[in-house]
């Protein structure tokens, strides 16, 4: 079951939607451009229709309450619930995806996070049915989660964003970056061990997009660290410092 389907006001219909494979009916026609670049992604390539639930995730002019402009679906990360519900978030609201993620609504619920504004990913993100054992897609990614996992792992990142900043999370850690959380803090080799089991797993590529950036993230733990004055290294550690965080979206039309 995807997205779309929560989407969908008539689940109902003899056609099967060429995007996401749910019932329709014949009254609105794929639209299946010649450019589109997900093939092995679509449902059924040679259906003719769309479903409701996949016109309203592909709309290009969507009303949004304090836009002046219509916007387009696929510029968004999106929180759908049981009854249909929209909630979008855009580049600056990542705390809020974090507490989607972490403390998700009762299922069914659909979380879609988008990274680029590029793709359109609703059709393909599936609806997550048990709060205790989620599923999301960060990007055109779907990750399989324990809430309390990622938890757990958010205060790990959180502590190695503060000594090396955010965007080192997105990479292996080397000997300067460890070098530096083993500066910051007192259980620098523990944190160092469990981030680099973390790190290159979906989990961990979700923990590096939700992470705080260095400056949020060395004042929630001023406490943990033991040497705030540790020059910037090169090769990976304390490239980046307060206001120089390299945002992980991309800017997208309509931000």
């Amino acid at each position: 079951m995807k997205a779309t389907w929560l989407l969908n006001t008539n689940q109902s219909g003899e056609h099967r939607c060429a995007y996401c494979g749910h019932p329709c009916d014949d009254t609105r026609p794929a639209q299946i451009k010649k450019t589109w670049s997900d093939w092995p992604g679509l449902a059924d390539a040679s259906a003719v229709y769309r479903c409701q639930g996949c016109e309203r995730a592909m709309n290009e002019r969507m009303d949004m309450p304090g836009r002046d402009k219509p916007q387009k679906v696929r510029n968004y990360s999106w929180l759908i619930e049981s009854g249909g519900e929209m909630t979008p978030a855009t580049k600056g609201q990542i705390p809020a995806i974090r507490e989607w993620a972490v403390e998700p609504p009762e299922p069914p619920y659909a979380l879609c996070i988008a990274t680029s504004g590029q793709k359109q990913l609703l059709y393909r993100t599936p609806v997550c049915l048990d709060a205790n054992n989620c599923v999301l897609t960060l990007e055109a990614e779907i990750i399989n989660y324990v809430p309390g996992e990622l938890y757990n792992a958010l205060i790990v990142a959180d502590r190695i964003s503060a000594a090396s900043g955010k965007v080192c999370l997105s990479e292996p850690v080397g000997v300067m970056m460890a070098s530096r959380i083993m500066d910051y803090y007192s259980d620098g080799e523990s944190l160092v061990d469990s981030w680099s089991a973390i790190q290159p797993t979906p989990l961990g590529r979700l923990v590096a997009f939700l992470a705080l950036p260095k400056e949020k993230a060395a004042e929630k733990h001023a406490g943990d660290i033991i040497k705030r004055d540790v020059p910037a290294k090169a090769g990976g550690a304390g490239r980046s410092g307060p206001g120089q965080e390299q945002s992980l979206w991309v800017q997208t039309a309509g931000d």
